[in-house]
């Protein structure tokens, strides 16, 4: 099955995006609780190409992306992205303080959060596709969100699955995104009884 068979069924789609959903949920009450204060809310899932992702207009701020690789069942990339005013927001909530940019001790609380909505939101993924998911050491890149985005993108025929999220009371904005190979989305669908037959050509 191709990538884009995959992309065109609308069944395929609303089941990935229930995934990410579920996971984003996970992840979401996992930063609350890190926050100890507010509600974090998120937007419904996207599910589009890994060129689509480019398009998208708050990838042209720059800020801070952490980034992780995923192993195990399938491999996947699991990426969050700040702008520069909500990383800076986000690391005083985490450190004390009021950074006045975002240095090496931020990028390390930044770092240190996303860890744990990682852990959320794959947990929660595993265990709905039944599978095991291990996540590499997160690494953390700063410039032009759309540029940092951009080479993680650069195998063809990758999926991208994304929200944002906001938290209510400082107003941090966030998005998660995860990276996923057709064969990879193809897994996960599989493994929830989703099955997508490839277009057969005319």
């Amino acid at each position: 099955m191709g990538g884009m068979s995959l992309m065109e069924s609308s069944m395929a789609r609303d089941a990935l995006s229930e995934l990410v959903n579920i996971g984003s949920g996970n992840a979401i009450t996992s930063l609350t609780r890190l926050l100890g204060r507010g509600r974090v809310d998120m937007s419904l899932p996207e599910v589009m190409s890994g060129d689509e992702i480019l398009d998208l207009r708050d990838l042209a701020s720059q800020g801070v992306v952490v980034s992780l690789a995923v192993e195990g069942s399938m491999s996947l990339s699991f990426l969050v992205l700040f702008d520069t005013d909500s990383a800076k927001m986000l690391a005083g909530a985490l450190a004390g303080g009021t950074p006045v940019e975002v240095g090496a001790f931020e990028q390390s609380a930044l770092v240190e959060a996303v860890n744990i909505i990682s852990c959320s939101f794959l947990g929660a993924l595993a265990s709905m596709v039944k599978g095991v998911l291990v996540p590499h050491a997160p690494q953390s890149h700063r410039g032009r969100l759309k540029d940092v985005v951009a080479s993680a993108v650069t195998a063809p025929g990758l999926i991208a699955l994304t929200n944002q999220f906001v938290e209510t009371e400082s107003g941090v904005r966030g998005r998660i995104l995860m990276l996923a190979d057709s064969g990879a989305a193809t897994r996960m669908l599989k493994a929830i009884g989703v099955e997508v037959v490839a277009a057969q050509p005319a």
